[in-house]
């Protein structure tokens, strides 16, 4: 008995070693699994991000075809104020937005009072000339289909006319476009994913401000994030069109 007992004390420190390298290869083995765990689940928690990314982008484009009557009534009834009713000189809507531009001086996000800020750009004149805002007070001028405006013919003699549905039916377009914007700017990075028409964003911008002057709404009445994104797309357009500068 004691030399099994002297033998067993022999063997304890190398027991001891056998236990302390399992329980040492234990804790490896457990950290891996571990961090194997963690690996699966963080790829797990992207590819849902880019699942929930791609259910928003088939319901942006989903909502965006909706909208194409829209669009056409917008542009259609621009088309006909300028050549029925609008007191300024005719021209395109291309030539509209090119001579108009993004509000000058206007910077969204910084703003926090949209009424003051547009009735004070107004009543300084900072945005006289512009075809795009005289345009857009003008829709906002004259929202009552029976309303009388008076225009010159080319021969210098005065006319008056009604102006029928076409401001009505430019604010209708614009609110439903403008909501689109306003709501998918808040949960996409549109730029990243499609590229929206120019002339849209900007003809909505310079409606969305003659709409807040009309209305006297304050902060509420602004679009921020349709505004915010027209800004860029004006901005970016512009430094696509510069030429290369020389050394």
């Amino acid at each position: 008995m004691k030399q099994i007992l002297d033998f067993l004390i022999d063997l304890a420190p190398l027991i001891q070693a056998i236990f302390a390298g399992l329980l040492f290869w234990l804790i490896v083995k457990q950290t891996g699994i571990s961090k194997a765990q963690k690996e699966i689940s963080a790829q797990n928690t992207e590819l849902q991000k880019k699942m929930d990314e791609s259910n928003k982008l088939l319901g942006f484009w989903n909502e965006y075809a909706t909208l194409s009557d829209s669009r056409r009534a917008l542009y259609h009834n621009i088309r006909s104020v300028i050549l029925n009713t609008y007191l300024g000189e005719p021209m395109s809507i291309d030539s509209l937005v090119e001579e108009s531009g993004f509000p000058p001086g206007f910077e969204p996000s910084e703003v926090e009072d949209f009424l003051g800020f547009v009735a004070e750009s107004d009543r300084k004149g900072l945005w006289n000339g512009l075809p795009l805002w005289d345009f857009s007070k003008f829709v906002y001028s004259y929202q009552d289909s029976s309303s009388v405006y008076e225009r010159q013919r080319a021969d210098g003699q005065p006319w008056q006319g009604t102006v029928g549905d076409y401001p009505k039916n430019i604010d209708k377009a614009r609110s439903k476009l403008a909501y689109f914007w306003q709501k998918w700017t808040a949960v996409l990075d549109i730029s990243r994913h499609f590229q929206p028409d120019q002339n849209e964003l900007v003809i909505l911008s310079w409606l969305e401000l003659a709409l807040v002057l009309k209305t006297k709404h304050t902060t509420g009445s602004a679009k921020t994030g349709l505004l915010t994104l027209a800004k860029a797309k004006w901005e970016s357009a512009r430094v696509s069109q510069e030429p290369p500068r020389t050394s």
